[in-house]
């Protein structure tokens, strides 16, 4: 099996709320002047773009960048107070015909924020704008912008925008406010119509754990399946290779589970080992590699059959044909579609703005890129964030019917890298599990997925926590993933370094045996000791893992290693061979 295959063994797995409102229907008579792209000023050139993405990019595409520019200045205006001028800017967007439904719905928040600001009732000093009637603002808002297409736009894709709940929670959002540094202020509208009364949605109760199908969380009770398993490895332990050999072979042909399958033709080969049939041994290690590729018991027959990959599903020492750190500063390829469909003006608009982002900025790293938006929360940021949350969004449901001749398979892989480049992991995960049979799986564009799969989270931190408690990096990143930080929670220099202390002094106790260290870190030391009491007559890791009595604690051990085993495999440096 190729290490593209291999990607799509990674992962094995809308809501819509309707706002209806009545849309205002007058003549605008009067139509602003066109936007000419070529009198904007762009951030970087259009070589400079077209270079980073390979592609020669039409006048037409580039026209969604310079209007992203236009936008920017009219926030700028509104950071500076001119807020005549942003009005104008933002309107003038608004009646550009073309755009996104993103770009439109932050010209229409700026052209919202810098009329409310320059009323003359607005009350500088209380910061509250009294007796405000809302419907009277959105009837005077309608007569100069009804007849435009971003209003069109918003009212068909957007309609919460238009009441007053929308107006208050995302046309004047926070987050806004704070980018342009004025002071947000406060409308004297009915509690009502802002939902205070509402309840609070649910939090997503999910972990890496829960999200991928090797880990499943059950009923602490033994299935049938489970019960057959103890029998056939206690076959193995007493010696009796052949009824071991036997009764795997039936868990095997009759299990859907990959990871069952697996670990089933794993202990068959062990079996064979034990009786010196080295040939079978082989051929049934080979098989629970490519049963389940970079599943715990692919490395551990990799192991047993001395690849040099470390894995029985491939003799690749790496997933990728250069160096991963060259993999990682892979930019993404312009898609060349042209269909004018709502998406694919979307992926257009936020691919080039987010090009130029890269090179104003002069970032080179894919992590530092995932930095910058975890740290900042200016206009520019929002406005991608928003382009991609639609995206994702959109996606979700157009992808199934989307026609083949129309590439699905590059809009599905564009969509999951920008979740990935700007940090949202949950979001790329989710949306790889729902549309992973339109993924082209021989397509190096896909690679990316290993880095989304297996990141390196907490690296300055970790980076720090080493240097004075020396634990080897793949270890923690193992531990990090199993615990679920694959969200990409911020954490300080002091957990991290209380972790990694931790481990290094359960590393020490078991004399470098990773498996009881990190039974240790999550049982402790006590417990570790008993069950290795236990086992005492046998040596093996791969048994001393299957015979932990604690459910949630075997889990855990086998999913650090599996972790450690692909961390290894995917980050490898040839300083790792032996």
């Amino acid at each position: 099996m190729s290490h593209k295959e291999l990607i799509y063994k990674l992962f094995g797995f809308k809501k819509a709320v309707t706002f209806t409102v009545a849309a205002f229907i007058s003549s605008c008579t009067t139509l602003p002047k066109s936007i000419d792209h070529e009198d904007l000023k762009v951030g970087s050139t259009k070589k400079e773009i077209q270079n980073l993405l390979l592609s020669d990019i039409s006048n037409e595409d580039f026209v969604l960048l310079d209007t992203t520019n236009l936008l920017l200045n009219a926030f700028e205006n509104l950071k500076e107070k001119k807020f005549s001028n942003a009005k104008e800017i933002s309107k003038n967007i608004l009646y550009k015909e073309g755009l996104t439904t993103s770009l439109y719905k932050f010209a229409f928040k700026a052209y919202s924020i810098s009329t409310l600001l320059s009323i003359s009732e607005y009350s500088k000093k209380e910061n509250i704008v009294k007796n405000f009637d809302f419907t009277s603002f959105q009837n005077d808002q309608c007569n100069s912008l009804c007849d435009s297409y971003g209003w069109k736009n918003l009212v068909q894709n957007e309609s919460i925008l238009f009441t007053p709940l929308g107006y208050n929670d995302i046309i004047l959002s926070n987050d806004i406010f704070a980018a342009i540094d004025q002071e947000k202020p406060v409308l004297l509208i009915d509690t009502i119509f802002l939902g205070n009364n509402e309840k609070k949605p649910k939090k997503l109760n999910i972990s890496f754990e829960n999200a991928n199908t090797e880990s499943f969380n059950s009923e602490n009770i033994d299935s049938a399946e489970m019960l057959n398993e103890k029998v056939a490895l206690s076959y193995f332990l007493n010696g009796e290779f052949y009824k071991s050999i036997e009764l795997f072979n039936k868990i095997a042909k009759s299990t859907n589970d990959i990871s069952v399958k697996s670990s089933s033709y794993y202990w068959i080969g062990r079996a064979y080992t034990a009786e010196n049939n080295f040939k079978e041994a082989k051929k049934y290690y080979l098989m629970s590699g490519l049963s389940n590729p970079l599943g715990l018991y692919d490395s551990l027959s990799g192991q047993m059959i001395k690849n040099l990959s470390g894995r029985a599903s491939t003799k690749d020492l790496s997933p990728f044909p250069d160096a991963w750190e060259n993999e990682m500063v892979k930019w993404i390829r312009y898609p060349e579609i042209q269909n004018n469909s709502s998406m694919e003006l979307a992926l257009k608009s936020v691919i080039l703005f987010i090009s130029q982002l890269k090179i104003e900025n002069k970032i080179m790293k894919i992590d530092d890129f995932q930095k910058t938006f975890q740290t900042k929360k200016n206009i520019e940021i929002l406005i991608i964030k928003d382009e991609i949350k639609w995206l994702t969004k959109n996606w979700e449901n157009f992808y199934k019917d989307w026609p083949k001749e129309n590439k699905p398979e590059i809009i599905g892989n564009n969509i999951v890298w920008l979740n990935y480049l700007t940090g949202e992991y949950l979001d790329a995960i989710l949306l790889v599990s729902k549309i992973k049979n339109t993924l082209d799986r021989f397509s190096e564009n896909n690679n990316f997925l290993y880095f989304l799969f297996y990141p390196q989270f907490h690296k300055d931190e970790l980076k720090l926590a080493v240097d004075s408690c020396y634990v080897d990096p793949d270890i923690m990143y193992s531990i990090f993933r199993q615990e679920g930080f694959f969200i990409n929670q911020k954490t300080s220099y002091q957990e991290t370094l209380t972790k990694v202390c931790n481990m290094k002094n359960t590393l020490e106790k078991y004399k470098n045996n990773v498996v009881n260290a990190i039974s240790a870190y999550k049982a402790g030391v006590v417990s570790t000791d008993l069950w290795l009491q236990n086992n005492l007559k046998i040596n093996d890791d791969a048994i001393f893992m299957e015979y932990i009595p604690d459910k949630k604690i075997k889990e855990f051990v086998q999913g650090v290693m599996k972790n450690y085993y692909n961390f290894k495999w995917i980050y490898f440096k040839k300083s790792d061979l032996p």
